[in-house]
């Protein structure tokens, strides 16, 4: 079971990455295996004061929009569980694809290369 939760976690961290990375949003992720979280406006978390750069905005603004798509994904750590599917990360990924573009899309000065 916990392999199944660590791979699932593995798969949507990093496909959240990619996606960040490809519609250059800057995001950090954070956490270990199954509870992690986005930080938005920073490239690399390694201190306190790193994360004191966040822009929140842009956070809740993704935990948004991706609410309107049906992803309960609020702006602080996400949890994995055995119930979760291959299904379900395609789910959100699609859905977190679409909200980065809607990102970039209303504050391309907001956004910067990812890190």
């Amino acid at each position: 079971m916990y392999r199944h939760v660590d791979a699932l976690s593995e798969r949507l961290c990093g496909g959240l990455k990619k996606l960040a990375g490809e519609h250059t949003v800057r995001v950090a992720i954070t956490g270990v295996k199954s509870m992690f979280q986005l930080h938005f406006g920073v490239g690399h978390l390694a201190n306190l004061r790193d994360q004191q750069g966040e822009d929140r905005a842009r956070a809740t603004e993704f935990s948004h929009g991706m609410l309107t798509r049906g992803i309960y994904a609020i702006p602080r750590p996400w949890f994995m569980s055995a119930a979760h599917t291959e299904e379900d990360m395609d789910t959100v990924l699609d859905a977190a694809e679409e909200v980065f573009k809607e990102v970039r899309r209303a504050h391309p000065a907001a956004v910067g290369d990812p890190a």
